[in-house]
């Protein structure tokens, strides 16, 4: 049983990165994907980013967490990837505020079919 159970995450592990590498996803935008569009989007992920500890807002923590969603035909955040950070505490925080946003997302609509896809942003750290 257990070895029938590994056999099976093994080979959803290597077929599932076959069928879906990233970029290969078409993209789509955050009015595409979020319901609400970017408004509620801001309200319900961008709003509550804050810098994690004062220690960290410096100079050198200055600038833009980029990063990709990816979102499966139900809509659910399947992955999320960090292009480019200033700090790996300010990526920690994006990612936990938009795990926070699970169940707000929609599938892309390609073709009238829904399509799992991905959403490329960023937060921008900054003094306020």
């Amino acid at each position: 049983m257990l070895r029938s159970c590994l056999l099976l995450v093994v080979l959803a592990l290597l077929f599932g990165g076959v069928c879906h590498a990233q970029d290969q996803l078409p993209f789509g935008s955050v009015e595409e994907c979020f319901n609400g569009g970017r408004k509620e989007y801001h309200h319900a992920f961008k709003s509550k980013i804050r810098w994690p500890h004062d220690s960290l807002m410096t100079n050198k923590n200055l600038g833009r967490v980029y990063f990709d969603v990816e979102l499966d035909t139900l809509g659910r955040i399947v992955n999320f990837t960090v292009i480019h950070s200033p700090n790996p505490l300010l990526e920690q925080e994006v990612r936990t505020k938009l795990l926070a946003t699970q169940g707000l997302w929609k599938p892309l609509v390609v073709d009238g079919q829904v399509s799992p896809c991905q959403v490329r942003d960023h937060v921008y750290f900054e003094f306020r």
